[in-house]
């Protein structure tokens, strides 16, 4: 698998998690776009939850978890690509382990450092590695990578929603 076909993968699996979530998507893929991480390139456009300290505990927890899970999702699909561990994949994401830091640190759910490292690696990159190993949901993403090559590197969000939807939700 080349570099191009890997990213593809990455993407879609973003977007296949935050389309199942119900979080959706608000851009498509664009596997040549440069992201503000040097000499990374990919990106999808997803729709993550905001945090209300109104709700329950337990809903905030789960808004938690699916949007690391979202952002962890790519690592995920690399790990399994690859077949290199979950945390390797995710150091190698330095944009993505970044992003689900910043989720986990502002979310007001962890006390210190090392709770927002185990949010990150233990439960969202955990979380995100389980539902693509449902044979739908990696259907769903090899659909959407697919598609996304054979269009040249860039898929409208009407696409990748339409691509990546599975028989069931996988939310919560």
């Amino acid at each position: 698998m080349n570099r191009t076909e890997q990213v593809a993968y990455h993407e879609a699996a973003h977007a296949v998690l935050a389309i199942h979530y119900g979080m959706g998507l608000s851009g498509g893929i664009d596997l040549n776009a440069e992201t503000s991480v040097d000499g990374a390139f990919g990106n999808v456009a997803v729709n993550l939850w905001q945090f209300d300290s109104s709700t329950s505990l337990q809903e905030q927890k789960s808004v938690l978890v699916c949007n690391l899970a979202v952002i962890c999702a790519g690592a995920a699909s690399d790990a399994k690509l690859k077949g290199i561990p979950l945390t390797s994949a995710l150091d190698a994401q330095p944009g993505d382990y970044k992003k689900a830091v910043e989720i986990a640190r502002t979310c007001g759910l962890a006390a210190d450092e090392y709770e927002v490292d185990f949010m990150v690696k233990e439960v969202g990159l955990v979380r995100a590695s389980r539902d693509p190993e449902k044979r739908e949901v990696w259907e769903a993403i090899v659909r959407v990578a697919t598609a996304t090559l054979e269009a040249g590197g860039k898929l409208s969000k009407e696409k990748v929603a339409a691509l990546g939807a599975v028989s069931h939700s996988l939310g919560g």
